[in-house]
């Protein structure tokens, strides 16, 4: 999927799937577990923006952003032991000592095997187990109801006369922007 979607001009990829994954374990029937794979690709290109974030960090905050709605705290970072993954650019995710996922570069030899046509290309890609993530959040974890109105940055309230028409009201606000 992402080599043809680069293929066909698409210089930001971020897809995601939810599915069974199945390990054999010597048993007659393989184990099941549920998994969510992701992969985030965004072509560089010259930035105005100095201090513009890694993608890997980028992935990252998405990352702890999920964790922290669910509210899991304890997890902790570890080098990745996944073949794949770009050495210096990887890492396990435990929650409470127990693996959980990774994130991490794809292996640049990997990378240039898939034959994409940008420069110093670099996929980013993360898998969570999604049964052992679930079974991590902690029994505290409360639903708080969604506001019934909304935050307003600003907010402005004008009592006029009736017969005052509303393209006078208009034309006096934008005299004072």
């Amino acid at each position: 999927n992402l080599v043809y979607n680069v293929s066909m001009g698409n210089r930001e990829v971020r897809m995601f799937e939810a599915s069974r994954v199945f390990f054999n374990k010597g048993d007659r029937l393989p184990e099941e577990r549920h998994h969510l794979g992701a992969i985030y690709f965004r072509e560089k290109t010259p930035s105005l923006w100095k201090g513009e974030a890694p993608d890997f960090y980028v992935v990252k905050g998405a990352l702890e952003s999920l964790l922290s709605e669910i509210n899991i705290k304890d997890f902790v970072y570890q080098n990745s032991s996944e073949p794949f993954l770009h050495p210096g650019k990887s890492c396990d995710i435990f929650v409470s000592d127990e693996k959980i996922g990774f994130i991490g570069a794809l292996h640049p030899d990997i990378t240039e095997k898939l034959g994409l046509k940008v420069s110093k290309p670099e996929i980013i890609l993360l898998e969570l187990d999604l049964d052992r993530l679930l079974l991590s959040i902690p029994e505290s974890f409360k639903y708080t109801r969604i506001p019934k109105y909304p935050y307003i940055e600003r907010d402005i309230a004008i009592i006029v006369d009736g017969s005052l028409m509303a393209s006078t009201i208009i034309e006096e606000v934008k005299a004072y922007e």
